[in-house]
Formats: structure tokens, C-alpha cells, sequence
């Protein structure tokens, strides 16, 4: 299911997986998705470290946003929970929103089918983004540079607004991992014409001795 994501990409995937249990979510984030493509050096964190991203505060910022959103989901009116869709899980679905605009959990679909702990629907819809951004680009995998594009993609999620806490201009990032991928090359596109058939008929003859060029009359040399 994650086969057309390149090692970098399903590596920071699992590294938010172990960052969301770690903090006791029972979801998986897009700040959690964030903080494991800063794990490891790749093309996501090369365009963090162009924008003076420091590291150590994009990772400070993340409690706080979490923190503040889950404040503002139990403050916020409670909303009618939605039927759950059945999934192939032990636990039922969860839903929870907030006026605050945390991120809704939903089963996982696509390329997060395969993860433990649920996606939250900011973090889901960032794989399905970093796929369909891989193909419009004409690349055969989804780099972490495509999933941090997709991440950035979605205005109210946690990653942004940590984003934002620690100081980073999302909209400089965003110019400077398109710029990246546009420059990325895609696979070559084999030619589909042939080569012009052999001439099959007789061959024409060759040409002849060159005819000596006849002498205008008036240049003749004449006789004594």
C-alpha cells in the first residue's frame, strides 16, 4: 500500500507513528507527520533548513499547538457524531471536531490503510495529496518533499500552526518545495514512433561519367 512512496517518506511515516504514541495520542497527526520527516536528513528537511527552520523549535511547538487544540475541543459545543464506517480494526471509530477546527479521526483509507493508530483527516488526506502531487509532477515515487508540500497544504492543521508558533512563513516554504520539485527531473518518456522503413524497390542507377562540357564555337581555337 505504501509502494510508490520512496524509503525517506515511509521512513518519517513511521517515525510519526512513534511520535503520536509517544505523546499519548491515540492519533496520528500532521504534526506528527512533520516531526518525523524532521528526523532524519532528506529532501524535506534540505527546504526546512532553507527557510532557517530550527528544528528545536518547530519540536517545542508542537506541544503547545496540541495542547491548545485540546483545550479548545473541550470547550468547544459538542457536535452529533457521524456512523461510523466499518473498518477492519478492533476499536470502534472515534469522531471528534472542534469549533477550533481540530482535525476529525476517520478510518484510514489509501496509503495509511496499514498503520496501528488511526490518521486524523488533515494527516490522511496529506498521503492522498502526496500521492496525486507525485503523479502530477510525472514522478515515480512521493518523496518527503512531496508529503511536506501536502502537509503545508492543509491550512488548519497542526503542522501549520506549528509551524507558524516556531516562527517559519509557511507560504516561503510552500514557493521553495514547489521550486524543488519542479526542478526534480521525471522519468523519461520512451519514444513510441519507428524508424523509417528500408526502400524496398529497385535501387536507381547510378550516375554516369560526367559529359565533357561542350565548347562554345566562338572560343574554338582555330586552325592556320
Amino acid at each position: 500500500m505504501f509502494e510508490r512512496f520512496d524509503q525517506d517518506a515511509r521512513t518519517a511515516i513511521a517515525k510519526a507513528k512513534e511520535e503520536a504514541a509517544k505523546a499519548g495520542r491515540r492519533e496520528i497527526g500532521t504534526e506528527h507527520l512533520l516531526l518525523g520527516l524532521m528526523d532524519k536528513p532528506g529532501e524535506a528537511t534540505d527546504v526546512l533548513e532553507a527557510v532557517q527552520a530550527d528544528p528545536a523549535q518547530v519540536r517545542a511547538a508542537v506541544p503547545q499547538v496540541e495542547a491548545t487544540r485540546s483545550a479548545a475541543a473541550q470547550t468547544a459545543e459538542p457536535e452529533p457524531a457521524a456512523e461510523p464506517e466499518p473498518v477492519a480494526e478492533p476499536e470502534p471509530v472515534a469522531e471528534a471536531t472542534s469549533a477550533a477546527g481540530a482535525e476529525t479521526v476517520e478510518p484510514a483509507r489509501g496509503p495509511a490503510a496499514g498503520l496501528d493508530l488511526r490518521l486524523t483527516r488533515n494527516a490522511r488526506r496529506a498521503l492522498d495529496v502526496a500521492l496525486r502531487t507525485a503523479h502530477r509532477f510525472r514522478h515515480e515515487h512521493v518523496s518527503s518533499g512531496h508529503l511536506l508540500l501536502s502537509i503545508i497544504e492543509q491550512p488548519d492543521s497542526g503542522a501549520v500552526e506549528a509551524l507558524k508558533v516556531a516562527g517559519i512563513h509557511v507560504g516561503s516554504l510552500r514557493t521553495d518545495i514547489l521550486e524543488r520539485l519542479t526542478e526534480a527531473p521525471g522519468p523519461v518518456t520512451p519514444r513510441t514512433g519507428h524508424p523509417p522503413a528500408p526502400r524496398t524497390g529497385p535501387a536507381r542507377p547510378t550516375a554516369g561519367p560526367a559529359r565533357a562540357e561542350s565548347v562554345p564555337p566562338e572560343a574554338a581555337p582555330t586552325q592556320d
